[in-house]
């Protein structure tokens, strides 16, 4: 589901700033509970691996590595 209109913006930026500890830990139990009934083994928050391109250099969390120089035009 999409947040696309003003009133569905707002209540967002609205809960978000207005999530305790306590909400968060309960929203965080219960996620884990939700996939563990439904037999799915993965954490509830992802994160991006750290890979190798096509061209062999490493791509760290989506963003190439710094220390990464490009060659043969491209930029």
């Amino acid at each position: 589901m999409a947040v696309s209109t003003p009133s569905e913006r707002s209540m967002l930026a609205s809960f978000i700033t207005d999530v305790t500890p306590d909400l968060a830990d309960e929203l965080e139990q219960a996620a884990q509970e939700f996939l563990r009934e439904h037999g799915i083994a993965e954490p509830i928050t992802w994160q991006p691996l750290s890979l190798l391109r096509f061209d062999g250099h490493r791509w760290c969390g989506g963003q190439a590595a710094r220390t990464v120089s490009y060659s043969a035009g491209l930029r």
